[in-house]
């Protein structure tokens, strides 16, 4: 059977430099209602679930946004000619969540190598039984998936259920409350300083941060963007008891990394001729649209609590 060749993109989808930042530019008030109208609603629903839902309510939550993100991704992939194995990947992206919310009983303990070794050797044997094709872009793209949306997603689960016992908050917070307001601190860093980012680069931005990735970004709005998410996650890492230089330096941290997530999926998405991963949410694009940043944030300020922040 003869081979089925990798299509090459074709740069008449993807959207030009100058198109894209002459239709941010030109944007009517309707458009830009209801951007605002989504993305307020969308987050004071998502704060209200993980600040009063239980733990399970949340991995449900993220579990319902990991495998949609990650079937747009299998579905934007297949322009090149990819052919993923999407039931594996939507599963490895359940087991994440799963492991994530069950990682303190000693079954799940190493489940991150034990998940990682499965997922390898089963989109490896699917390869074999379909005996032709790419079998490299369809194993990698298959696993890029699951890893760049399931495992980073999985974080906040991890977020959701740290307490006093391990993490240094000199505040008076309820234990139940502490993992909460971690995933709020990360969401609110996360998500104001894409929006200042945004409000910043369209009224003063002039220096392009990276043309031939995302035109309509630059450096102005980048470190708009970067000083409001600080002065943001300074003050509300002070108000849960850390103290100054952890505060700054995590909040600093979040807005940086947020960013750079935000590039990252830019840039695959100029490769593959896309303007939005989706439409689930309107002008919004899709779900991966709106949490590329949050899957850079969220491991970055579980690792610096790790390290950082536990009691020793």
């Amino acid at each position: 059977m003869r081979d089925k060749p990798i299509m090459e993109t074709n740069p008449d989808t993807v959207p030009s430099p100058q198109a894209e930042q002459h239709g941010i530019k030109n944007k009517g008030t309707a458009y830009w209602a209801q951007r605002i109208t989504i993305g307020v609603g969308g987050a004071f629903a998502c704060l209200a679930l993980i600040y009063s839902g239980p733990p399970l309510a949340l991995a449900l939550f993220l579990t319902c946004l990991a495998t949609w993100g990650v079937h747009e991704f299998y579905r934007a992939v297949r322009r090149q000619g990819s052919e993923p194995t999407d039931i594996l990947g939507i599963i490895a992206c359940i087991l994440f969540q799963a492991s994530a919310l069950y990682s303190s009983k000693p079954i799940f303990s190493h489940y991150l190598p034990a998940l990682l070794a499965i997922l390898m050797i089963a989109a490896l044997f699917v390869e074999l039984v379909k005996a032709g094709g790419h079998p490299i872009p369809n194993l990698g793209t298959t696993l890029l998936g699951a890893i760049y949306v399931g495992w980073l997603m999985s974080f906040f689960i991890h977020l959701r259920l740290m307490d006093h016992h391990t993490v240094i908050m000199k505040s008076s917070i309820p234990d139940y409350h502490v993992g909460p307001w971690l995933v709020i601190l990360v969401c609110t860093v996360t998500w104001l300083g894409d929006t200042a980012a945004l409000v910043t680069g369209y009224f003063v931005g002039r220096t392009k941060l990276a043309p031939k990735i995302s035109p309509a970004k630059t450096w102005e709005g980048a470190i708009g963007g970067a000083l409001f998410g600080t002065f943001v996650g300074t003050g509300l890492g002070l108000w849960l008891g850390f103290d100054l230089v952890p505060a700054l330096t995590l909040s600093i941290l979040m807005t940086v990394f947020g960013q750079v997530g935000d590039l990252c999926e830019s840039a695959i998405k100029r490769n593959l001729g896309l303007k939005d991963f989706g439409t689930a949410f309107a002008n919004h694009g899709g779900v991966l649209d709106r949490i590329d940043s949050l899957l850079f944030a969220a491991p970055v300020a579980f690792y610096f609590i790790q390290v950082f922040l536990a009691p020793r």
